[in-house]
């Protein structure tokens, strides 16, 4: 379609992801104002015109979320994540937000000066200012295949992320409940020494060890994988892998 016509087009040598194609898109993006847009086509073509009309009237940036939202356990998931995710960064993402927005030039400049390897491109349109506003937009159904990005598993993944990459609030998490667990256990110390001196009892101190125990290597093990993600991501960032290959270009420059 593209080789007979103005479309222009750009083929990965593989998927390298949502992200990375979003990035590509506007790395090779040159008008004034640009559009992203699903390729499923859900989202209806008539919203472009509104965002056009803000856009001129001012607005740097033009975000967009859905207004017809069905009911199901994922959706409900998702509400929950967005308020823990809007809490804990300096971030403020709406409910049901999507990637179908409007970037005018200034902002696509800053958003492609972003280059870590791992992203969250919502977020990012999120602390880079500018004046915004955010429009409803009622999703179509889907005509034709089924969305591969649809599991717990994958959004779980996404979420948690998206959450590491914009904050480092679950390391201080993990200090602040430290410092806790310290103190509840200077507490039980206490607790047990008056309790020897004034009853002569130890009590049954098999089953208090034990739970203490359990109790801090669960904490040492949560606490261990967090630093070990974050470990992970900088190692992702430091070796300096090109976020995406491409194959081909057609109409492009």
């Amino acid at each position: 379609i593209c080789k007979k016509s103005n479309y222009k087009l750009i083929n990965f040598s593989r998927n390298f992801g949502k992200e990375s194609a979003i990035l590509a898109g506007l790395d090779f993006a040159k008008g004034d104002a640009t559009i992203i847009i699903d390729a499923d086509l859900q989202m209806p073509l008539k919203y472009i015109n509104t965002m056009l009309d803000y856009w001129q009237d001012g607005y740097k940036l033009v975000l967009s979320h859905k207004s017809n939202r069905k009911k199901s356990f994922t959706n409900f998931l998702a509400s929950k994540y967005y308020k823990v995710y809007n809490k804990i960064t300096n971030n403020r993402i709406k409910q049901d937000a999507l990637d179908f927005q409007l970037m005018d030039r200034i902002v696509v400049n800053y958003i492609i000066s972003y280059r870590e390897k791992n992203r969250f491109f919502k977020g990012i349109t999120g602390t880079i200012g500018f004046e915004s506003i955010n429009i409803p937009v009622e999703i179509d159904m889907r005509t034709t295949g089924e969305s591969k990005f649809n599991n717990l598993i994958d959004l779980f993944k996404y979420a948690l992320s998206s959450i590491i990459i914009d904050t480092t609030v679950p390391l201080k998490l993990g200090l602040y409940i430290g410092i806790v667990i310290v103190i509840i256990g200077i507490i039980l110390a206490i607790t047990t020494i008056i309790q020897t001196i004034i009853h002569h009892s130890f009590g049954s101190g098999y089953t208090t060890l034990l739970s203490i125990i359990i109790f801090f290597f669960g904490f040492l093990t949560i606490l261990i994988g967090i630093i070990g993600v974050y470990i992970g991501m900088i190692y992702e960032e430091v070796r300096k892998r090109p976020n995406y290959i491409i194959d081909e270009k057609i109409n492009m420059d």
